[in-house]
Parts: structure tokens; C-alpha cells; sequence
């Protein structure tokens, strides 16, 4: 081996490593990370109308809903150990005097029996007690689930040291802390940012930095129904991010209830993942919008493979020809799109339909040739059958158009 080639392969080496490190592991195993992927519903806090705010149990019973994604929210005790209990929620939800889990140890708080659905003084105790992150990713990891763990940007190194690669980091707190945590997380881990904003440069620059990151996604939130964070034109910047919407907080959802009308109204202005309160309605949304779009993809290969279209001859036929047109360009975008909402795909199916209608209803006619009148050659008036006397009489020659006029005022 000459020196050439020994100062070479140390290089090569290097830069294949350079390489392997900045493609995310996670990229071929997580639905997220493909930014033209279907839609995708979260389910916050798992089946709490039956279960505890976070139990393990409940996030396992999403399963029977038909989600893949669980949302858990991660706080950790004053002894350092990471549980699934909201930071704030102790008191709401064990009972405790001390109502934020990072002032107390993690044996008290694994020890106590969870109050049901949301907590509070209105529900009982039941027998499921908290779990901690370390038990609780393999057991959903089995189920064929994948947890998405929200936690504070502080959390990142003491999630990172569990050494799972594979669950969602759903980061919050302040927006300098999330922007250094995507800085060094985001290529190990599905990493999803969250901003509160309703500044379009404040928002546009967030997104371009967490594009930067190699963040899979972006949940941009505010409190105004017709904030900048729902224009399609700021969504449109998110093209290799998911842009997520948390629906299960409604106030920060631009007070947009968490139901199948707002759901559907996020999607078509581009978003594309959902948190929500409710995995089974969410669940049944999801088999309309495919069965919409198999209604729609069958109508369209009818149209393009075998309805008789015709050739649209003459003017007077355009209006048929745009209406044919317009349904065609509107099945064939959303169906290029896989995150097309509900209303979206039912509106395309019903201009599509109207329009093979209207042409199977007059197709002889538009199929016709336009008919051309045969032209006179010495005929420039528009009368048919203008008076013997009248001046501008279809008379081919000047002196005989002339003579006419003498002729009809006694003229000689």
C-alpha cells in the first residue's frame, strides 16, 4: 500500500462514518418521518374514558381503536426516576397533598392507586398504579405500539440514557432549550418541536431550524382560530416535516374542538398527525377518509380506463369540457396527496360524478361536429330578405347599389 492510498482510506473511513450518523435510524422503522405519509392520529394520555390519564393499561388499549401512536407524558421524581404522570399532575391524579411530581420520591408516587379517567375529586381510586418510562416502553413496544413521550427539553439527557432510539420525543418548554435539544437529538431520535406563535417570521424561522435539525415534525400552537399557523401557505413550508395539531388541548388548537369537523378542517389546510382525546372516534374518521379515497381512486380509474369520452367539438360545449376537466385535476391531486382530508375527497367525487353525468346525458350532442353555416357569396347584410327598395339592398356593385337608390326616390 503506498503513502497515497494510506492517507486515503483514514478519510473514506471517516467520511462513510459522517455519513451512517446523519441518516437517522429511526427513518425506515417510524411512519413520522416520512413527511408525504397518510394520516396519522395520536392518542393523548391513552383509552382514559375507561382507563387512568396515563396508565399503562390505557395506552395499551388504544390498540382495539386502530392507532399505532400513543402520547405519554414524562416527568421525573425528585430521586431522578422517570415516570408517566404530567409534572403537575400528582395531586390531581394520586392524591397528593404536593400536587408537581419533582418534589417528590418515586416509591410514594409508584405506591399510590391512580383516580380514574382525568383525576380530580369527581373520580375514584382504582387498582392501576403508575408505571415508569424504563417498564413501560417495552410493553408498548410489544403491543405493536409506538409511544410518543412528551417531556420537558430539561428531561432530554435522562430520556436519552435509557438507550431507546425508537419512541417519539414530543419536546416542550422554552423555545431555546427545544431548539438546543433538536441541535443534539434529533439525529438519534424521532424528534417532534413544539411553538407557541402567531408571528408568521417567528414561525417560519422555527420551522426552517428544525428542518435544519433533521426534526421529523413541528406542532406550531396558538390561541387564535385564524392564526398564521393555519394559513396553507405557512403549512406549506413544513414539506419535510409533519406539521402536528394537538387537538386533545383545544385552546392552543386555535380553539378547534377535538371532533371530526375540526380534525377534518386541520387536515386540509395541511396538517397531517392529530392528537386527540378521543382514539376511537379518531379511529373511525380514519376508515371513512380510506373508504373515500377507494371511492374516489375507483371513480377516477373508471374515467381515465373506461368511460367513453367525448371530443368536445365547438364552443358551446366548453362548459362540459372545464367541468370534465376540473373533476379530473381535483381526483388526481388529492389522490397523489395521502393526507387529503374527508371533505376534500367527498367534494372531488361529487364535481367528477356531475360532470360524467352531464356528458353521458348529452354525449351525442357533444360528440357531434359543430354545424357551419353555408356562407353566401354576395350576401353582406344581416337581413335575410331585406325590401326591394331599401338602400343597402345585397347589391354586389357600387353603380348598382346606386341605381337602386335613384330608382327607390324617384330619381332619374
Amino acid at each position: 500500500m503506498n503513502s497515497v492510498t494510506k492517507r486515503l482510506v483514514p478519510a473514506l473511513i471517516a467520511l462513510l462514518l459522517v455519513f451512517l450518523l446523519a441518516v437517522p435510524a429511526f427513518a425506515a422503522e417510524d411512519g413520522l418521518a416520512d413527511p408525504e405519509g397518510p394520516i396519522i392520529g395520536i392518542s393523548a394520555g391513552g383509552l382514559w374514558t375507561k382507563y387512568p390519564q396515563n396508565a399503562l393499561e390505557g395506552l395499551l388499549a388504544v390498540r382495539q381503536t386502530g392507532l399505532k401512536y400513543v402520547l405519554a407524558d414524562v416527568s421525573r421524581t425528585s430521586d431522578g426516576v422517570l415516570i408517566l404522570l404530567p409534572e403537575d399532575a400528582a395531586g390531581r391524579m394520586l392524591g397528593t397533598e404536593e400536587p408537581t411530581v419533582s418534589a417528590q420520591k418515586s416509591d410514594a408516587l409508584l405506591s399510590l392507586p391512580m383516580k380514574n379517567r382525568m383525576g380530580g375529586t369527581a373520580n375514584g381510586t382504582t387498582a392501576y398504579r403508575v408505571s415508569t418510562l424504563k417498564d413501560a416502553l417495552p410493553a408498548l413496544k410489544d403491543a405493536g405500539l409506538t409511544p410518543v413521550l412528551r417531556f420537558d427539553a430539561a428531561l432530554c439527557a435522562d430520556v436519552d440514557a435509557i438507550g431507546d432510539g425508537t419512541a417519539v420525543w414530543f419536546v416542550t418548554g422554552k423555545e431555546k432549550d427545544v431548539k438546543a435539544a433538536a441541535a443534539t437529538y434529533a439525529k438519534t431520535h424521532p424528534f417532534l418541536a413544539s411553538l407557541r406563535s402567531n408571528v408568521i417570521f417567528h414561525v417560519s424561522s422555527f420551522i426552517a431550524e428544525m428542518k435544519k435539525a433533521g426534526a421529523v415534525g413541528v406542532n406550531l400552537r396558538t390561541t387564535n382560530r385564524y392564526g398564521v399557523v393555519f394559513y396553507r401557505s405557512t403549512l406549506k413550508k413544513c414539506d419535510t416535516l409533519r406539521a402536528v395539531a394537538d387537538c386533545s388541548d383545544p385552546e392552543t388548537a386555535g380553539a378547534r374542538a377535538d371532533s371530526v369537523k375540526w380534525w377534518d378542517d386541520l387536515v386540509s389546510r395541511g396538517y397531517s398527525v392529530i392528537i386527540t382525546d378521543d382514539p376511537e372516534g379518531f379511529g373511525q374518521y380514519l376508515g371513512e377518509n380510506e373508504s373515500a379515497r377507494a371511492r374516489l381512486r375507483t371513480l377516477y380509474d373508471y374515467v381515465k380506463n373506461e368511460a367513453k369520452i367525448p371530443e368536445f367539438n365547438g364552443e358551446k360545449l366548453n362548459d362540459y369540457k372545464k367541468a370534465y376537466n376540473d373533476g379530473v385535476t381535483a381526483a388526481e391531486t388529492l389522490l397523489a396527496d395521502r393526507s387529503s382530508s374527508l371533505q376534500d375527497m367527498r367534494d372531488a367525487y361529487t364535481k367528477l360524478s356531475a360532470a360524467m353525468k352531464d356528458i353521458e346525458l348529452h354525449y351525442e350532442e357533444i360528440e357531434a361536429p359543430p354545424a357551419r353555416p353555408s356562407p353566401s357569396p354576395a350576401s353582406f347584410c344581416a337581413w335575410p330578405s331585406p325590401p326591394p327598395w331599401w338602400p343597402c339592398r345585397c347589391i354586389s356593385s357600387r353603380e348598382e347599389r346606386r341605381k337602386t337608390r335613384r330608382e327607390a326616390w324617384g330619381e332619374e
